[in-house]
């Protein structure tokens, strides 16, 4: 906590794992002499606009999402091993 934690997460489990019980949580932060905030007020959010509806004109263009010349050695290997068998 002292080196930038600014969050925990809280309830009976993460994704697949237990997660300790909320007064371990609180017994830690006694020890550690810190104060937890409390939590955050949920605030509505903007409203998307769809794309048919934007005042910006399309392009036509679709994004790429790789880096032009990029390798990854390993997948020409596996290509390479694919192609002889």
């Amino acid at each position: 906590f002292f080196a930038g934690a600014n969050s925990i997460f809280a309830g009976d489990k993460l994704l697949t794992t237990p997660n300790p019980d909320v007064n371990e949580d609180m017994e830690m932060f006694r020890a550690l002499g810190l104060n937890p905030q409390k939590p955050f007020v949920k605030k509505s959010q903007p409203e998307t606009v769809a794309a048919e509806d934007s005042k910006f004109k399309n392009l036509g263009e679709k994004p790429k999402w790789s880096r032009p010349g990029h390798v990854i050695e390993r997948n020409l290997e596996a290509q390479k091993a694919r192609a002889k068998s």
